[in-house]
């Protein structure tokens, strides 16, 4: 499938809290929505990686399942923060042709 290798390593990036690393991966028009957020472009979306590392000590994402369809991806995910809570999400990911993250799109279940 192709970019699939893109969407694990997000997931490795986003569970070590490696911002520089994430950053590689983000298109120029990256987008960040979730439950709570809701911001576009790479400045906006890195600034809110970033609040989002510096409010958990741990944060470790388990991949259950992942979907795909040309450059569109469903991931089924857990996320344990601080090893207290585990919420159950799933993000909507799309990749550009080049291989970049163009946009995030995570639901809690």
């Amino acid at each position: 499938m192709k970019h699939y290798n893109i969407i694990e390593k997000y997931f490795k990036l986003f569970s070590n809290k490696d911002l520089d690393g994430l950053q590689d991966l983000f298109h120029k028009d990256v987008s960040l929505k979730d439950w709570d957020i809701n911001v576009e472009g790479f400045n906006n979306t890195v600034q809110a990686f970033h609040n989002i590392f510096t409010s958990v000590e741990v944060i470790d994402v388990t991949i259950k399942d992942i979907y795909g369809a040309n450059n569109k991806f469903t991931c089924v995910i857990e996320i344990d923060i601080d090893n207290l809570a585990t919420l159950k999400v799933v993000d909507l990911i799309i990749v550009t042709d080049d291989g970049l993250i163009d946009s995030i799109s995570a639901y809690k279940q």
